[in-house]
């Protein structure tokens, strides 16, 4: 593996294709992951009203039968996120997968990291 932890965040309501391939890149490099569930009041917050979101301890219950599925849910962390942030700008991680709409996410994470005198994390962007 060549990441010792590395994170990555969503909603994930469905799992499609696009979250799979996170997932999948995730899993590939690193030996533990930390999965940033957006939690209910998140949702509430920063998602279209109109949209029909499950709940987060729904959310994260289908989350865990698809880790189960693909035989990765010992390997990983699920936590709930009220922010676009969540752990990531702070805890001992090394990278962080992110899909090419949220990739100035993991920019302003890094100016985050960088200002708390934290070293950047390595930013994996997938189609």
């Amino acid at each position: 593996m060549k990441y010792q932890s590395i994170v990555l965040g969503g909603t994930f309501d469905p799992i499609h294709k696009g979250h799979e391939a996170l997932f999948q890149k995730a899993f590939a490099v690193g030996q533990h992951v930390l999965i940033a569930l957006t939690s209910d009041a998140y949702v509430k917050k920063f998602k279209n009203s109109k949209l029909k979101i499950k709940n987060f301890t729904k959310r994260k219950k289908d989350l865990q039968d698809w880790l189960n599925k693909q035989g990765w849910r010992a390997r990983c962390v699920i936590i709930p996120i009220d922010d676009p942030y969540g752990p990531s700008i702070h805890a001992p991680l090394d990278a962080i997968v992110v899909s090419q709409e949220t990739a100035v996410r993991a920019e302003e994470i890094n100016s985050m990291r960088k200002i708390k005198g934290l070293k950047p994390l390595d930013v994996i962007v997938m189609p």
